[in-house]
């Protein structure tokens, strides 16, 4: 043998280093080499699959532990991975806005003629290698070798992640869009920045149908995905919030709820657990109708109705001032919601509750005169001996209203 470092083991030269590891770690690659070495291996060299698996399994285990997986593993060994197991693929789309265009755009990089899917465009991406790799290690490793540039990783696309089966093996494609630093470049290297809608013809079929149309929706609606993400995160338990409910990180809070806020169009109503939601943050104004009527016996009577919002409490009729409204809106909406039936009101003043339970309320007075039974679920009582558990803003409005309708009896106004 020419090599002094070679050894003959069955017939077959090795280093007599991996021949005393074998030996000494291995003992049932040594039993098997003799049934099995000649028959597997040299069926795997002509047929590309031993015939003796389980030697087949042995030897490559054992092989494998002298390879550090920090280090690139090249395509010969990528490849034979590939048809093994699925590769998480790190996908790593740049798609951004240009102003003179009007349009999205997405960086795209030519594959040479000695890669897969040789001769298509890609936006990038690259085989995951294993811990202690991070996502942001692939992006820089793929962007520095494929497009010369430093990149910045915004998010994974979840829901837009997918597998797929391709000829080099199965894969399970992670789209995480990048931001670059400096415009791409690299000698030799077809690299191109097209819209996101003219995409050539010899782009990788994958990426063309999900990987920049997910990138180039994200683009565009950014921040409603983001708050989706951290919406997400509060709810698996992946960000904490506080005893009441609230989240500590109170500045991605805020932009969640502007995100959230933004799909809906100001003028329709908010419904009961949106405005619960919404009143403490904002000062609101409400026309809150107080009605009044003289019994037979002679006593003033007010009628008072329940609200969700104040369990056990007894309160009188009103409606928020909503977006684009005056005030005479908010009244014909009263009218028609609450009351049910013909009605006139008359302004009679205003109370103001900065620190009020349900938040910041101006409230506007109205005495109000109807035809007949409001149609909200009720009753009368008596005005100058209200129940116990009427609410404390409404009793003071009721009080209020009370001086102005015994002065002018001669309702309706």
């Amino acid at each position: 043998m020419g090599n002094s470092n070679l050894v003959v083991v069955e017939g077959y030269q090795i280093t007599e280093y991996l021949k005393n590891r074998w030996f000494d770690l291995k003992p049932l690659i040594y039993d098997t080499l003799t049934d099995g070495w000649k028959g597997g291996m040299d069926a795997h060299l002509t047929l590309q699959t031993a015939t003796n698996q389980q030697l087949a399994r042995l030897v490559s285990a054992y092989v494998l532990g002298f390879i550090d997986p920090s280090t690139p593993y090249g395509t010969l060994l990528f490849n034979e991975f590939n048809r093994l197991r699925p590769t998480l693929a790190i996908e790593t789309p740049c798609v951004e806005w240009d102003e003179e265009l009007n349009q999205w755009m997405v960086w795209l990089r030519l594959r040479s003629s000695d890669e897969a899917y040789k001769n298509e465009y890609e936006v990038g991406g690259s085989g995951w290698n294993g811990h202690p790799e991070t996502f942001e290690d692939v992006a820089t490793r793929t962007f520095g070798k494929k497009f010369g540039v430093p990149v910045t990783l915004q998010t994974i696309l979840w829901p837009s992640s997918f597998p797929n089966q391709e000829e080099r093996g199965s894969y399970f494609h992670l789209v995480c869009p990048v931001k670059f630093d400096i415009r791409p470049e690299v000698k030799g290297v077809d690299i191109i920045r097209v819209p996101v809608n003219q995409l050539p013809e010899n782009t990788v079929e994958h990426h063309r149908e999900i990987i920049i149309p997910a990138a180039a929706a994200y683009a565009k609606n950014r921040a409603l995905y983001e708050a989706g993400l951290f919406m997400q995160q509060l709810a698996l338990g992946q960000k904490h919030l506080g005893e009441n409910g609230q989240a500590f990180d109170q500045e991605t809070a805020k932009l969640v709820v502007a995100a959230a806020l933004k799909l809906k169009q100001p003028q329709t109503p908010m419904g009961t657990d949106m405005y619960n939601a919404f009143a403490p943050h904002a000062t609101n104004i409400s026309c809150e109708g107080v009605c009044l009527r003289q019994a037979g016996d002679g006593h003033v009577e007010v009628f008072l109705t329940e609200h969700p919002f104040y369990p056990g409490k007894l309160v009188g009729m009103g409606q928020v001032v909503r977006a684009g409204e005056d005030y005479t809106d908010t009244l014909d909406r009263l009218r028609e919601k609450e009351f049910g039936v013909p009605t006139v009101f008359k302004y009679v003043g205003e109370r103001h509750y900065p620190k009020g339970e349900r938040g910041h309320f101006l409230c506007r007075i109205y005495l109000s005169s109807c035809e007949g039974e409001p149609k909200t679920k009720g009753g009368w009582y008596r005005a100058f001996s209200l129940p116990e558990n009427v609410e404390s803003g409404h009793a003071e409005m009721i009080n209020h209203a009370l001086v102005v309708y015994t002065t002018s009896l001669n309702a309706p106004w």
